[in-house]
């Protein structure tokens, strides 16, 4: 696959075959999205039902996770209402560079 990206005209656009490729491949990630996530649910139901805990053998391991409450820290509050501390606190890190892909 080269020169996935071609001149037209004064600007340069991606090829048909790799649109039309792209759709097909979030199309089948979107179907196998849908199934993995309609047995998490019946395995999450299954397993709490039979009040089972871990499921495991040599290919995959599967444990249950209860229900529990978590704890976030407010950030946009504490930023609006003590910004000097907010800022003594608050570091950049470099991210590496990447593509944000959406079909349409």
């Amino acid at each position: 696959m080269n020169d996935l990206i071609v001149k037209k005209e004064d600007n340069y656009q991606l090829t048909d075959v790799i649109i039309s490729e792209l759709r097909l491949i979030d199309e089948e990630e979107k179907e196998l999205k849908e199934k993995k996530e309609k047995i998490r649910e019946i395995l999450l139901k299954e397993m709490e039902d039979k009040n089972i805990l871990k499921l495991e053998n040599k290919n995959i391991s599967i444990t249950y996770k209860a229900p529990t409450e978590k704890e976030t820290f407010r950030t946009k509050d504490f930023k609006k209402d003590l910004p000097d501390l907010y800022d003594t606190y608050v570091e950049f890190t470099p991210v590496k560079g990447s593509l944000v892909i959406k079909i349409k």
